[in-house]
């Protein structure tokens, strides 16, 4: 008999945080890569955020706001 791997579907998930309004969302992670991670936010926005010189933290630029995103 085998196992049933039931977290085969679920979604990686980060906090993306606006510095600007101070606002925190939850986003699909999509790509992970060594200088940056791609996420979908609500509403089906593409982002790409940039490693800072902080482990794990990542930042990018959208629509004239800064969003900082912290993986760990």
């Amino acid at each position: 008999m085998a196992n049933i791997n039931t977290l085969q579907n679920k979604k990686n998930t980060v906090r993306v945080n606006c510095t600007e309004s101070g606002k925190t969302v939850e986003a699909e992670l999509i790509r992970l890569a060594k200088d940056r991670i791609e996420v979908i936010l609500p509403g089906f926005i593409k982002m790409t955020l940039f490693k800072d010189s902080k482990p794990h933290f990542y930042v990018g630029q959208r629509a004239g706001l800064e969003f900082t995103c912290y993986t760990k």
